[in-house]
């Protein structure tokens, strides 16, 4: 980027806090700011982090996009570029990684372990300036969350672990697994070559509420005021039809 460019990776050094009903929630100590100028991969990366981390019992995070520098806060206003797409999967077993990626329309170029599970990243071929919500961007990041079973993490100010730091999550105890790369291809792609990839049958999801309320119970979620079903409302009868013969996905 030129001289001037106005965005910096914001790096965050939080800590567990268990409130009085025994959940966990993160409590920000400490931020720092990498400019766009330095040497991001190595800074990501630096020992000296992990070794602070040992003493303070930090979890140590950076935001995936590009956020103004300096800024205050870190909404989706404060980012202003981005030059990778990223994802978060949970309690994730090798194979399963394995086989993840053997289905993933897009191979990432990078996935890291961080824990019971991952994170996985698309380097773009250039930096994306129009990051406003819901633009093409969160387009793109909503289409790679379709591609993996994760969280949904495609808001264009979410942070993810720093690899080479430890998952100090209170539930590890004394000993926290080590955020580490796995799989590292030197590929990058545009964000149109990201939107034009179909969707699949078999990428299609349904979250366990939805499946429990909907298919179980036996409830239409979508029916035109007049009685009359809309095309979502006919093609989820014909979903709930096959999820009710036990269709296999290649049928």
């Amino acid at each position: 980027p030129e001289d001037n460019w106005p965005g910096a990776i914001c790096v965050d050094f939080m800590h567990d806090q268990v409130g009085p009903d025994g959940k966990s929630t993160q409590k920000l100590d400490d931020r720092k700011w990498i400019l766009g100028t330095d040497h991001l991969r190595e800074k990501l990366q630096a020992t000296e982090w992990a070794t602070r981390q040992t003493v303070q019992k930090s979890n140590i995070f950076f935001t995936c996009a590009y956020i103004n520098f300096g800024s205050k806060t870190r909404d989706k206003m404060s980012v202003c570029a981005t030059s990778i797409l990223w994802a978060d999967v949970d309690y994730v077993t090798d194979n399963y990684v394995t086989d993840l990626l053997h289905k993933c329309p897009l191979q990432p170029t990078m996935v890291n372990r961080t824990g019971d599970g991952i994170h996985l990243f698309w380097r773009l071929r250039t930096i994306y300036n129009e990051v406003e919500p819901k633009g093409k961007v969160e387009q793109a990041l909503a289409k790679v969350h379709r591609w993996v079973p994760g969280d949904k993490t495609h808001n264009i100010n979410r942070i993810l672990r720093v690899a080479g730091t430890y998952n100090t999550k209170s539930k590890y105890g004394d000993e926290p697994p080590k955020c580490v790369t796995v799989v590292y291809n030197d590929i990058d792609y545009t964000l149109d070559e990201v939107l034009q990839v179909p969707i699949s049958i078999y990428q299609i999801r349904l979250s366990d509420s939805f499946k429990e309320k909907y298919i179980l119970d036996g409830h239409s979620p979508i029916d035109k005021a007049d009685g009359t079903p809309d095309r979502s409302a006919r093609d989820f009868v014909i979903a709930k039809e096959m999820l009710s013969k036990k269709h296999t996905r290649e049928e």
